[in-house]
């Protein structure tokens, strides 16, 4: 779908998928740790939430069938009907506590049978009938005989019930109490449907659910087969085997709930997430695609030709041919292309007319620009389309161009206003501070009152270019410091001061910088310091000896350049 024609456009297009991908994967750890810790919570407190209710269910039902005892055991009708039979046991005095004993059971429709055991073995039944299939059950069961021996209270497990004669979920409440001088046990079988609907309607979302008493013993357990019991409440862990889990304690009851959400079910979830991150991920590259591709075969395929042509050109060369793209690219093209034609035209013009020579000359010095600086400056476009920061290439590129344009425009003028020689300059410094990623801070210095003054043209930027390589270079090539520009009258003379803190000169060196200046027009065979040649010449062919360049430099302490000259327009000069 994608067809990728340029090397470059395939390097920019493998490191914009690494380094999406590096960053998604990064966002995606953060996103699934918070989200994950969030999901988490979320999960606990829903646990938490669920079995609070269903402990406040099961603490409702205990509690009711607590009080029934007490209720049962406080009637005046109950204990004259105990004294009369333990006064006089007959069998009218038996049926008749049997007789409440049954009207009692029919005012609750939840109790299936209930009766009471004496300490000599005298059982009250609440059923017309002695059943002895329910009392042996009941009667033998664990739970009766630990209470009848203890003297306690307690409600026994849900069970199942297995014949007629029992619902088919119930369970006792069984509570030992001493009346009329007698120890009675008291056994409530209930039928538990309704607490057991109203329990699985409040652990919808929760996979297993199961309640203990205080002494460990198993009242509820949502899951017929296969669970085991979970750790107690002073052993509690968020992750267990089973999932993640939560347990609740009822001071009222002394029972505890656990509360489990199994991972099956947290994976299955949160999967969706995952899969929406997912394709948050796919999305962006898609659309990326769509844009990344075309464009850098669009923008890269010119700039490369172009930076082979720059390179390849010296004066003398037939100009460049310009590519017409209809953006930054082809004004650069252009740009060079009039630099190119330019300067051939020059260069045809000094020899031919002699009488202009200074002049000639001076445009000739002011146009002529280090191809370096126009290779590494396509190589910063370069390195920025790789990176796809368009829009830094956008603002180098505008540098660049209105420098190149500023380098050529000299056959009108050879002056111009401080002002726009300091905007030219800091398009100067833009490209500079891509190049050495802004190690290198300039700061401006200009009297107000000389902004309109005329300077000779393009003699800024060669003496800030200077103090970056020769006075901000170390010896492994690193560039980094601070120049300071100061621009101000003094009398009748404009003064330009560029200053840095790098390496500076030993002594011997700054003699020789300055012998060499002193021969400069004289002997142009002779080498001064880079770019001081070119500006010493060019100001001589304006000024003449009316003018001065000093040097001021020590050893580890930075150098400073000093310009004085006319404080003149162009006007007063022609």
């Amino acid at each position: 779908m994608f067809h990728v024609h340029s090397k470059l456009s395939k390097k920019i297009l493998k490191k914009f998928l690494t380094i999406y991908t590096i960053i998604f994967v990064f966002l995606f750890l953060i996103v699934f740790a918070g989200g994950g810790t969030f999901f988490l919570y979320n999960a606990k407190k829903n646990i938490e939430a669920k079995i609070t209710t269903i402990t406040n269910i099961w603490d409702e039902f205990e509690t009711t069938k607590r009080e029934q005892i007490y209720s049962l055991l406080s009637t005046d009708k109950l204990t004259r009907y105990l004294q009369e039979y333990y006064r006089n046991t007959s069998v009218q005095t038996y049926e008749r506590v049997n007789l409440y004993l049954a009207n009692f059971q029919t005012s609750d429709s939840v109790i299936n049978y209930l009766f009471m055991e004496d300490e000599e073995g005298n059982l009250f039944h609440s059923l017309n009938g002695s059943d002895s299939e329910i009392e042996d059950v009941l009667r033998n069961s664990t739970e009766y005989q630990k209470i009848k021996e203890t003297g306690s209270s307690s409600i026994s497990p849900i069970k199942k019930g297995e014949t007629a004669a029992f619902p088919s979920y119930y369970s006792c409440y069984i509570d030992s109490q001493k009346l009329y001088g007698h120890t009675l046990t008291i056994c409530f079988c209930y039928d538990v449907r309704d607490l057991i609907r109203n329990i699985k309607n409040a652990e919808d979302g929760l996979d297993i659910v199961q309640i203990y008493n205080a002494y460990g013993d198993e009242l509820y357990n949502n899951v017929e087969t296969g669970s085991k019991k979970e750790e107690s409440a002073t052993e509690q862990k968020f992750f267990s085997s089973r999932g993640i889990s939560c347990i609740k304690n009822s001071y009222n009851t002394l029972v505890y709930t656990v509360g489990i959400i199994s991972y099956k079910r947290l994976f299955s979830e949160f999967g969706w997430f995952l899969l929406g991150v997912f394709g948050l991920y796919l999305i962006p590259i898609f659309c990326a695609l769509l844009y990344i591709v075309p464009a850098n075969d669009k923008m890269l395929r010119p700039i490369s030709l172009l930076r082979d042509q720059v390179k390849k050109f010296s004066i003398g060369d037939e100009p460049v041919q310009f590519f017409e793209t209809e953006d930054e690219i082809g004004e650069l093209s252009h740009s060079f292309y009039d630099m190119a034609v330019n300067i051939n035209q020059q260069s045809s013009e000094l020899s031919r007319k002699e009488y202009e020579k200074a002049v000639t000359y001076y445009k000739l010095l002011t146009t002529q620009l280090d191809p370096h600086f126009i290779y590494n400056t396509m190589n910063i476009i370069n390195i920025l389309a790789r990176q796809g920061a368009y829009e830094d290439i956008i603002k180098v590129n505008t540098a660049l161009t209105r420098v190149l344009r500023e380098r050529l425009n000299t056959q009108n003028t050879t002056f111009e206003n401080v002002s726009n020689e300091i905007v030219t300059l800091k398009q100067y410094q833009l490209i500079m501070d891509y190049r050495y990623h802004n190690q290198v801070k300039v700061e401006y210095d200009i009297d107000e009152s000389i902004l309109d003054k005329k300077i000779p043209k393009n003699i800024l930027q060669p003496l800030v270019e200077n103090a970056y390589y020769h006075g901000l270079s170390a010896d492994t090539g690193e560039i980094q410091g601070n120049i300071e520009i100061l621009i101000y009258p003094l009398e009748d003379e404009l003064i330009i001061e560029i200053s840095d803190d790098g390496k500076g000169f030993s002594e011997k060196r700054l003699m020789e910088i300055r012998e060499n200046l002193k021969h400069a027009t004289m002997h142009k065979e002779k080498e001064a310091h880079i770019g001081m040649e070119n500006i010493y010449r060019r100001i001589s062919y304006l000024y003449g000896d009316n003018f001065s360049m000093d040097i001021q430099s020590e050893e580890g302490h930075g150098s400073t350049i000093v310009l004085t000259f006319p404080l003149e327009t162009e006007d007063s000069r022609n």
